[in-house]
This record gives structure tokens, C-alpha cells and sequence, in this order.
């Protein structure tokens, strides 16, 4: 594993906001059709409810699965 630094891990978890926000960008448009099919928009408050949820549980277990990653780093001299 050399090369690797707590720098790197900090980029490998920052890079999925960017991927995030890009698949969010994506797939709204999905979203808007689904506010078109339900009268009552029931699915598309769903569907905002999931996108919410991943997020969460991204940063939730990131804060969790950063610290170990930094630990896993080890110092070749």
C-alpha cells in the first residue's frame, strides 16, 4: 500500500459528494415525471426521501469508515 496517506482517504470519501450531487443532477429529471404520473406526489416526496437517506448513511458511516482508513496507514521508513 504505498502511496497511500490520510489524504488520500479524506479525497476517496470527499469524491462521492461530487458523485452524489452528479447522479442527483442526472436522475431529477426522473423525478419531475413522477410529479407528473401521481396527482397527489406521494412517489416524488418518496423518491426526495431516499435521495435524503443515502446521503445520510454516507455521511453517517463515513464518520466511522474515515478514522479506520487514516488507521489502516502504515509508516514505511
Amino acid at each position: 500500500m504505498s502511496g497511500f496517506t490520510a489524504v488520500s482517504a479524506a479525497l476517496e470519501y470527499f469524491i462521492g459528494f461530487p458523485i452524489f450531487g452528479a447522479a442527483y443532477w442526472l436522475l431529477n429529471g426522473i423525478l419531475v415525471e413522477f410529479k407528473v404520473l401521481t396527482l397527489d406526489s406521494d412517489l416524488k416526496a418518496y423518491c426526495n426521501w431516499l435521495w435524503f437517506g443515502a446521503l445520510v448513511l454516507y455521511l453517517v458511516l463515513g464518520v466511522f469508515w474515515l478514522p479506520r482508513k487514516i488507521k489502516e496507514w502504515e509508516m514505511y521508513e
